[in-house]
């Protein structure tokens, strides 16, 4: 019988970018915990993190969709193209006129399976590897993962709060701008729900311009502002910085698992061309949107505005319900100009151990704020979707762990 050898070891080496610690943290431990508990009837959890509209009642009627669906029959027609379907960018644009009196052409536009894919998309265009992204703390901490899958660093620049909100802590931001190649903001940030102002942006543009950084905007919650605001000066900043915007389904319609997003490109002339070219470039090499995805863009887009206002009345129902249940309570209630989220400060608190006896002693579930590199100890963040009835019982239960 032939000798066999003895299987070698595995000598493959892993990405440095792949972390090496996969041991979950004492709050997810604790989540996954209390929601099996949930599951098997032997707690009443109230969960204030889902951050699904479909999870939480406010749903979408399929019959437009599937009609839409079967009469063009997106896997017999497919047409490759690297910016995304014309008929789908058209829809997008009618969208940001109607939304927001913006008037964009198609060829502005570039689709994406994702606002994460595009944000990778514009780190491979406009950095290179260790390169730093300027981004907003608190901030959501996908950014950090998204920059550092494609080699990028990511630099924090501060918001601070105030009794009106949140605001960009200029001095902070202005000493860290020379080292980056990108300025990237969130408006309405998440989760801080703050908005700039037409002044805020102007000094953006200045900054950008003063440094050579490439602006990127984050829009997803752009649709849900709780007060009016002026559009921001997209052409103005773009005569002197390119400016790139991100949006997509999956906070204006509420579907992420559609998987579409797009990227509006603004440019000062000269820069226009070699910015679409080197795109599409990267685009080209995956074409990961789907046919199916750029089929539905049209309908969902048309029939929007029932269904944000759904969620806008959802929002607007529970935030003043917090308002008024936390009114008396130890409890600093920052006031969200837009999004999904609320997020709060109760001193002299840690933030990772509250939560945790909230979940195991209370039944609620609510984040931390270090997941959100909050600068100090004791916030939390709760989502505003939960169903209202369920949402108030929620706040109580909060609110009497806060007195005892």
């Amino acid at each position: 019988m032939a000798c066999v050898p003895k299987a070698k070891k595995n000598s493959m080496n892993l990405s440095a970018r792949i972390p090496r610690d996969w041991t979950p943290s004492p709050w997810s431990e604790c989540a996954e915990e209390v929601r099996k508990q949930a599951q098997a009837g032997t707690i009443d959890l109230i969960d204030l993190t889902v951050s699904s509209p479909l999870a939480c009642g406010i749903t979408w009627s399929g019959d437009s969709l599937c009609d839409a669906f079967s009469r063009r029959k997106p896997w017999m027609h497919w047409k490759p193209d690297a910016r995304g379907s014309l008929l789908a960018r058209e829809a997008i644009c009618r969208y940001e006129y109607a939304r927001h009196g913006f008037a964009g052409t198609p060829d502005e536009l570039l689709l994406t399976a994702g606002t994460s894919e595009a944000y990778s998309l514009l780190f491979r265009v406009l950095c290179e590897p260790g390169d730093k992204v300027l981004v907003p703390r608190p901030g959501y901490p996908l950014l950090d993962v998204l920059a550092e899958l494609d080699h990028l660093e990511c630099v924090g620049y501060s918001l601070t709060p105030n009794p009106d909100g949140w605001a960009v802590d200029w001095e902070s931001l202005q000493n860290k701008a020379p080292q980056a190649r990108i300025l990237l903001v969130v408006n309405p940030n998440n989760p801080t729900g703050s908005v700039l102002s037409r002044a805020d942006w102007l000094r953006m543009g200045e900054l950008c311009a003063q440094h050579h950084l490439a602006l990127v905007v984050d829009e997803v919650f752009a649709d849900y502002a709780f007060t009016s605001c002026s559009e921001p000066p997209w052409r103005e900043l773009a005569e002197r910085v390119a400016v790139f915007r991100l949006n997509g389904l999956s906070k204006t319609v509420g579907l992420p698992q559609i998987k579409l997003a797009w990227i509006w490109c603004h440019a000062p002339e000269d820069m226009r061309v070699p910015l679409a070219q080197a795109m599409e470039y990267v685009a080209d090499a995956f074409l990961n949107v789907s046919a199916v995805a750029e089929t539905l863009a049209e309908p969902l887009l048309t029939e929007h505005v029932a269904f944000q206002a759904r969620v806008m009345e959802r929002l607007k129902i529970n935030l003043s319900t917090a308002q008024e249940l936390f009114s008396h309570c130890p409890v600093q209630l920052t006031h969200p100009q837009g999004g999904w989220y609320l997020s709060l400060h109760i001193p002299d608190i840690d933030d990772e151990d509250f939560s945790l006896e909230l979940a195991r002693k209370a039944h609620v579930l609510v984040q931390p704020g270090y997941f959100f590199d909050f600068a100090e100890d004791g916030w939390l963040v709760c989502s505003l979707l939960t169903e209202p009835d369920r949402f108030r019982e929620g706040i109580k239960r909060w609110r009497n762990a806060l007195k005892n």
